[in-house]
């Protein structure tokens, strides 16, 4: 299973039409796998546009942290009955990881910092890179060894 593309979304632009019209420019129908970080921002939106029997998989809640800037781009769109009903009747795998909690991720760096805990790294990518490639390698790269990690650009972090 790879990833044949990856499809970015304008928060400044119509969401919907933004995946039809992506879409229709790669000749999909629906999309076969989503993978998506906060899904209280993009569950709802994107239901209609998995396929039956397909895969979504979340690791997060953007709403879980009281300074989150959401304004204008959580979706109301459906309730939780209308999300679980489609998801039934489409046959479409939900899958939640829960990466941790800060607090978990403050241990880990404080473990890195003492040098008590080696992160092997596989290749790094940057803002100038092609997030295709990034998945790419993340995902389906047959034989890496060790964390495939993309440094966003200085702008993207404040």
């Amino acid at each position: 299973m790879g990833v044949d593309h990856v499809c970015l979304i304008d928060r400044k632009k119509d969401f919907s039409e933004q995946l039809q019209a992506y879409l229709t420019q790669h000749a999909c129908p629906y999309f076969d796998h989503v993978i998506d970080p906060f899904m209280d921002i993009y569950l709802p939106k994107l239901l209609p546009f998995v396929r039956r029997f397909g895969s979504y998989i979340s690791c997060g809640v953007a709403r879980q942290s009281p300074h989150a800037r959401l304004e204008g781009f959580v979706s109301d769109e459906l309730s939780i009955e209308e999300v679980f009903s489609t998801l039934l009747r489409k046959s479409i795998h939900f899958i939640g990881n829960n990466l941790g909690t800060s607090a978990d991720l403050q241990e880990a760096l404080d473990d890195l910092s003492a040098g008590r805990l080696t992160v092997e790294l596989a290749e790094a990518f940057s803002h100038e890179d092609t997030l295709k490639n990034f998945v790419q390698s993340s995902l389906n790269s047959q034989g890496r060894f060790g964390k495939v990690i993309f440094r966003y650009p200085p702008a993207a972090t404040q």
